[in-house]
């Protein structure tokens, strides 16, 4: 019988990532460095694995959080992550009832599982998960994605633009912007300027980083993260940050200032970074997200450069806990701890999640999935009679 074996932190720190590239789509969230900056911003991270003669066959990296009155919360982005070929697509339920019973022997009840899996999906995977788990009541990622395979060189990358990103490619590196790429105090200081920048334009200014967490995600990522920044009059115009495991890289967040758009500019930064991508010896680009329903001139601005189009297995759950809504029930009380640690985390997700629950909570047509939202991000508070006699309030 296949077992889930635990993994200290001074093993994964040796062999984690390593071992994530034997195994199918491996994601950036699942990296050992992206478990790290997670722990030094105050979660708990787990790390578990399944092997089999001498290969690994699953890996499952979890970050968690206690909370008052005994609740966990147990995410598990980007993951778990398998090699379906070993032991089979037969065996992926059980494989998934053996990680959810190793989470509940490690942390109690009270606990609420969420997984965001990075496989692409299909009907079969998509029975056994149902098995095992259920869908989430409201996804916060979209589970679409473009996927670029990185051109050996700028002919070939630009043979697989569209015609209208051809142009606009063209017209941005044939303007004035000088381009820099690197990870240090400076690159992180002028990716936050335009940040803010686009932030405040657009009216999201509940979307501004946090200086101190973009510089510990940079120190976590050491040389696998990179910013890649657009000068005109020797002030950044576009930036990106792109984090990387392995020979995959993920397009996490991305920011263009006015006068940049004016150039185009954003068409040559993508470019710029797929250059860099190239030769550091990486072959798949996570365009980080598309949205069918908001955002439809970012999945154009994506979809342009060519790639092929992803739906991930996305987001599943399994809640364990005193009370848990139905989508139609209320929740009674306040906003709750976990609610807040959400919102926290809102600060750090990829471009497209944040635009996509800003627009939940921005648009007025979508009361009602506001109101499932709402109901969703205080379910994870606990439920106890005497609760049940405040009065519901909003988020």
């Amino acid at each position: 019988m296949l077992m889930w074996k635990y993994i200290s932190r001074g093993e994964a720190e040796d062999c984690w990532d390593r071992w994530l590239v034997e195994l199918d789509q491996p994601s950036v969230f699942q990296s050992f460095e992206w478990g790290e900056y997670k722990r030094l911003t105050g979660w708990q991270v787990d790390r578990w694995v399944i092997t089999g003669n001498d290969s690994r066959l699953a890996a499952a990296q979890v970050i968690s959080k206690r909370l008052p009155f005994g609740v966990t919360m147990a995410w598990v982005p980007g993951g778990p992550l398998f090699k379906l070929e070993r032991p089979g697509k037969d065996q992926f339920a059980s494989l998934l009832s053996g990680l959810k019973q190793t989470l509940l022997e490690r942390f109690g009840k009270n606990l609420y599982v969420r997984l965001n899996m990075s496989l692409p999906t299909s009907p079969d995977l998509t029975f056994h998960v149902r098995q095992v788990f259920r869908r989430v009541l409201v996804p916060i990622n979209s589970g679409y994605t473009y996927h670029l395979q990185i051109p050996q060189d700028e002919v070939d990358l630009l043979k697989r633009l569209s015609k209208k990103h051809r142009y606009y490619a063209r017209r941005s590196l044939s303007a004035p912007i000088g381009w820099s790429e690197g990870n240090k105090k400076k690159d992180c200081q002028d990716f936050l300027e335009v940040h803010r920048q686009m932030a405040r334009n657009k009216g999201l200014d509940r979307l501004a980083l946090v200086d101190d967490d973009i510089r510990l995600l940079l120190r976590c990522f050491s040389g696998q993260a990179s910013i890649v920044t657009g000068y005109s009059d020797n002030k950044p115009v576009t930036t990106c940050l792109i984090l990387m495991a392995g020979k995959s890289a993920f397009y996490y967040l991305a920011a263009t200032n006015d006068y940049g758009r004016e150039m185009s500019a954003s068409y040559g930064m993508v470019l710029k970074a797929m250059e860099m991508l190239s030769r550091l010896g990486v072959s798949d680009f996570d365009m980080g997200g598309i949205d069918p329903e908001w955002a439809q001139g970012v999945n154009h601005f994506k979809k342009g450069f060519g790639g092929r189009m992803i739906q991930y297995l996305g987001e599943w759950d399994y809640p364990d806990m005193i009370c848990y809504p139905d989508q139609e029930r209320e929740i009674p009380g306040s906003r709750s701890c976990c609610t807040i640690q959400l919102e926290n985390s809102l600060r750090m997700m990829p471009t497209d999640s944040q635009y996509r629950l800003t627009h939940l909570k921005n648009r007025s047509e979508c009361c009602s999935r506001i109101k499932i939202l709402k109901s969703y991000l205080s379910s994870f508070q606990i439920v106890i009679p005497f609760l049940k006699k405040i009065q519901t309030s909003c988020l």
